[in-house]
């Protein structure tokens, strides 16, 4: 399976110009105060994006039938797309965190509870993530995996937009909301339904490519 994390790296280092591209837009979002929140969830929502055209690069003119015959199981092949998505998008979100923190000290701004409160809503966003595009860009080609990715992440935004609309008519502060739980115990119950959820995508994901 390192062989295959080695090879995605590789693939992923060619893109050298667009991944500069991409540090440029996240410098302006992160010296940007009002959105630099943003900015770090942007760079994180990127970098795991990323592992999905390694997808792509392995489909490119039938190369996975010769790939398939090389030593590792379907098993490791799912995996590892799982593992790198999870990688790059922690590193994307830990480099969001730090120029948060020196943009935070640059501008004065006081350093409090709701940045760790953004940090793992991305942390949790960035597994959901995953466990919605990996399935689809396996199943479909690329260019179809593409528009019902587009469409899948459309209906959770409005979902979510439709929730906070919600919230905002009943009067529900949910941000205090969130604040007055007992995270001690909140936050192991979340993740093991974080974990249940990607042990289920990653099984949809291993029926896929091994079918």
């Amino acid at each position: 399976m390192l062989g295959l994390l080695l090879k995605d790296l590789k693939i992923l280092a060619l893109q050298k110009r667009f991944l500069i591209v991409i540090f440029i837009i996240f410098i302006a979002f992160m010296f940007t105060p009002d959105i630099s929140g943003f900015g770090m969830g942007y760079l994180m929502f990127i970098s795991s994006i990323l592992a999905l055209s390694t997808i792509s690069y392995d489909r490119f003119d039938n190369s996975n039938l010769f790939l398939f015959t090389l030593p590792f199981s379907r098993f490791q092949y799912v995996l590892e797309k799982y593992l790198l998505g999870l990688v790059l998008g922690i590193v994307g979100l830990l480099i969001g965190l730090i120029f948060n923190i020196i943009n935070f000290s640059i501008n004065n701004i006081k350093i409090d509870l709701n940045l760790l409160y953004i940090t793992l809503f991305y942390f949790s966003l960035l597994f959901l993530l995953l466990d919605i595009t990996i399935p689809i860009e396996l199943k479909f080609t690329a260019d179809k995996g593409r528009i019902v990715i587009i469409i899948v992440l459309a209906l959770v935004l409005l979902l979510a937009i439709v929730l906070f609309k919600l919230f905002e008519y009943l009067n529900i502060d949910i941000i205090n909301y969130f604040k007055s739980l007992n995270f001690a115990l909140v936050i192991p119950i979340y993740l093991v339904i974080l974990v249940f959820i990607s042990l289920g995508s990653f099984y949809i994901s291993y029926k896929i490519i091994r079918n």
